[in-house]
């Protein structure tokens, strides 16, 4: 029978570890470090392939110590986890190239979790559970396999005997899967994450900014990666504006918010709320449904042109919930005129003319007439956008196409050299709503500028671009796949109920025991929070008895089967009892002559170690 020797096994168990702690950071490292482990890695499989390790151990040491000291001359403290991750890597390498004992075995295991450990503080998506469960598991495997080694290097299994073991160490990491999932829910929280100083790396996204050119919106709109990710009921899609900056300045090609004196607004409407999953925008904006009144959870103001800043630029991913009032105008006392009504000095005479040409008897005419000329005579489009030293005439006398803040700029110059106050919003626009979960997916592609007009004393929102026409530039769906939906389905899950479990969920689920425990009645929970550790705790069992039922031979399972059959008859096989000795104590002597036969046949395969004739045990079973 084949057998396998233990050590192979351990080394190459111990590369696919490596690997893996080099794949959950190869998104963050330069492609020279990750070219240069790759190298290591095959130089390393080569010396053990020979069982030649020709660079000596102290020299290995040296250049280690000599990385370590690098490390820290580059290290940053505005962004130290990369050069660190880099250190590791090459850590990881040198480690591999070594002749490699249990001590070198295990140091393997760690920088790998440190690895994992350190792309955590990058970013905590999906990819890196999956990351995590390899890990965990493999390593488990591999130190149990150590043990063996440390004891005998050259020891070896029968190959049914290894997969015995490698079963069977498969229970390790399950069974420590409920003491896991409560050391998560108790361990204690802070209002503000300890290491966020650390993770600036995760930023990565663009997103807006202070300052918007024409022509800005365009690259936004062209990324299909998620902005955010909303947490309410289903509303009428074309209430689907999301509000994040407001702009009063334009200088010809740039929008940007300068102070403006405001007075107080009035809103009315219906108050929607909001639970938004914000990824990272590389700004101090949030966003909200419009018209936001109230920010929960975050530390920031609320301008009087309804837009919230936070404290500090958003790197990483947050979590905030936000009330809104869902109307497309608010009242207002008082405005700043002179902040509303300035124009560009270098504007074309040909802008002023056309706006003379739009003038109506009244401002709610000339918005109208602006409106209907622009909607008629000119295409959105996110493609060779209108660029020149006066892009907005170039626009509206030439190309006329463009998108949304070409059409935007347009609208607010034309009100503004009539004398109608303007302000442009730039937010995004629509949402996938996943029915599954109950949440919006809105991508970085519904990027939107719109316009807000002054008139008779509210802010009326005013979006030149028409809804059908605004929505046929993107797909229908976040994706055709059905298993790509799922997989965000999950991703959302795994952001809300893991990564997002602060402080906040651990007193409202502490809140919810204790009112369950008072009164009778189910607590009111969303279905995916009910369903999703039921669904685990299913996976689990069922890993479980597939791993027990796999880790028993078929030959253990049919003599099972024969002692649970005798015991049906009254014979009970006792624990210090050999088979023979529990066979002949048997009264019926027909019986006992199938018994020992079964025994005798039994005895014949197994321990002389050879491959048991199963169906010739099931005859003699199905006679007794």
């Amino acid at each position: 029978m084949e057998k396998i020797k233990v050590k192979n096994a351990v080394l190459i168990l111990s590369y696919i570890v490596a690997l893996t702690g080099f794949f959950s950071v190869f998104r963050f490292v330069d492609s020279v470090f990750s070219i240069f482990f790759l190298v290591i890695t095959g130089m390393g499989i080569y010396f053990d392939l020979r069982n030649r390790h020709p660079l000596p151990r102290y020299v290995l040491n040296t250049v280690s110590l000599f990385v370590v000291g690098l490390m820290f001359l580059s290290i940053n403290l505005e962004n130290p986890v990369p050069p660190v991750v880099q250190t590791l890597l090459i850590l990881l390498g040198i480690k591999i190239l070594e002749d490699k004992k249990f001590r070198d075995f295990m140091q393997i295991y760690t920088i790998s979790v440190f690895l994992l450990a350190g792309s955590a503080f990058m970013t905590v998506d999906m990819i890196f559970l999956l990351f995590f469960l390899i890990l965990y598991f493999l390593v488990v495997i591999s130190m149990v396999l150590l043990t063996f080694v440390t004891q005998d290097e050259n020891i070896s299994f029968y190959l049914k005997d290894f997969y015995k073991i490698v079963l069977r160490s498969v229970f390790i990491p399950i069974l420590s899967v409920p003491a896991t999932v409560i050391i998560f829910l108790i361990l204690p929280r802070t209002e503000y994450p300890i290491f966020n100083f650390m993770n600036k790396q995760a930023s990565g996204r663009s997103g807006f900014s202070d300052v918007v050119q024409l022509g800005d919106v365009s690259s936004i709109q062209e990324d299909s990666t998620v902005a955010f990710r909303v947490v309410m009921k289903k509303i009428d899609e074309k209430d689907l504006y999301w509000r994040g900056i407001t702009l009063n300045y334009f200088d010809g090609f740039t929008w940007l918010k300068i102070p403006a004196d405001d007075g107080r607004s009035y809103l009315k409407g219906k108050t929607v709320f909001q639970e938004i999953i914000l990824e990272p925008q590389e700004n101090r904006y949030l966003f909200g449904l419009d018209k936001p009144v109230k920010f929960y959870g975050v530390l920031g103001k609320m301008d009087t042109d309804i837009s919230f800043s936070t404290e500090s630029i958003n790197f990483s991913r947050i979590k905030y919930r936000v009330s809104s009032i869902v109307t497309d105008s608010v009242e207002t006392d008082r405005i700043d005129m002179l902040a509303y009504l300035n124009l560009p000095g270098n504007i074309s005479e040909d802008i002023v003319n056309l706006a003379v040409e739009l003038k109506g008897k009244t401002k709610t005419e000339t918005l109208k007439n602006v409106i209907q000329f622009i909607e008629k005579n000119y295409k959105h489009s996110l493609e060779d956008l209108p660029q020149s030293d006066d892009p907005l005439r170039e626009f509206l006398f030439n190309k006329r196409y463009g998108n949304c803040e070409y059409f935007a700029s347009s609208v607010a110059v034309l009100l503004r050299i009539n004398g109608i106050p303007t302000r442009l919003v730039v937010g995004y626009r629509g949402g996938y709503y996943n029915d599954i979960a109950g949440y919006y997916i809105v991508p970085q592609r519904f990027a939107h500028t719109w316009v807000e007009a002054y008139i008779d004393g509210k802010w009326i929102r005013v979006d030149p671009i028409p809804y059908g026409v605004y929505r046929e530039s993107f797909p229908r769906e976040f994706s055709q796949s059905v298993f790509h939906r799922f997989l965000e389905t999950l991703q959302f899950i795994w952001i809300n109920l893991v990564v997002n479990f602060d402080v906040h969920k651990q007193i409202s689920l502490i809140n919810k025991m204790r009112e369950s425990l008072k009164k009778p009645d189910l607590p009111d929970i969303n279905f995916y929070y009910l369903t999703v550790p039921f669904a685990v705790l299913l996976v689990v069992l069922v890993v479980i008895s597939v791993v027990k039922f796999l880790s028993v031979d078929e030959e253990e399972r049919v003599l099972r089967a024969f002692l649970k059959k005798m015991e049906e008859k009254g014979y009970k096989k006792k624990d210090y009892e050999g088979l023979e000795e529990f066979a002949t104590r048997i009264d019926d002597a027909e019986l006992k002559d199938k018994a020992l036969k079964f025994v005798y046949t039994f005895e014949s395969y197994y321990y002389r170690d050879k491959k048991p004739d199963l169906t010739k045990l099931k005859e003699i079973l199905s006679s007794l």
